[in-house]
């Protein structure tokens, strides 16, 4: 591998100050001096081995926190909609319990005009009866009327019949 592929360690100027991490110039330098193709592996130096692991660390924390910050973001979204869910819900069942009494109401006043009407069919049915029992009445006394037209005509006529003989007899 060349010489570039080599991650530096931090170089300094005089004094100790020092120009860029030895991070930043080996990620500078693997991007515009990267060999495609090249099989050599690299072989870490002792010093070069810690901040590998370290940057590596921060890279797998770095991908941690921003999984973390999505997942977070997705469960509030769940937790909303879970809440917005509960409501609808809730509504839902004051609904259905408002129907519910309303139906049984309307069950309640059904059941009281079945009685009602029992009691008008069997109020017809009894008028029906008092009709057929007067009609009945009606033709016994329209016989007995005539029985008794025909039974006085003749007490009449016997009578008269009567009055003349005796008139006849007794009279003179």
């Amino acid at each position: 591998m060349s010489p570039s592929k080599e991650m530096p360690v931090s170089s300094s100027k005089k004094g100790g100050e020092t120009n860029q991490t030895s991070y930043e110039r080996w990620k500078a330098s693997q991007g515009t001096n990267q060999e495609i193709g090249n099989d050599e592996r690299h072989v870490e130096t002792s010093e070069e081995k810690p901040l590998a692991v370290k940057f590596s660390y921060e890279r797998k924390l770095a991908s941690a926190l921003q999984k973390s910050l999505v997942l977070e973001g997705e469960l509030k979204d769940v937790i909303s909609g879970k809440e917005e869910t509960e409501r609808e819900l809730a509504s839902a069942i004051k609904s259905r319990k408002k129907v519910e009494r309303k139906l049984l109401a309307a069950l309640n006043e059904n059941q009281v005009l079945k009685g009602k009407l029992a009691a008008a069919e069997l109020a017809q049915e009894e008028s029906i009866n008092l009709t057929n029992i007067v009609h009945a009445e009606n033709l016994r006394l329209d016989h007995d009327l005539t029985f008794l037209k025909a039974v006085l005509e003749d007490t009449q006529r016997a009578s008269v019949h009567c009055y003349a003989f005796c008139w006849f007899f007794v009279g003179r």
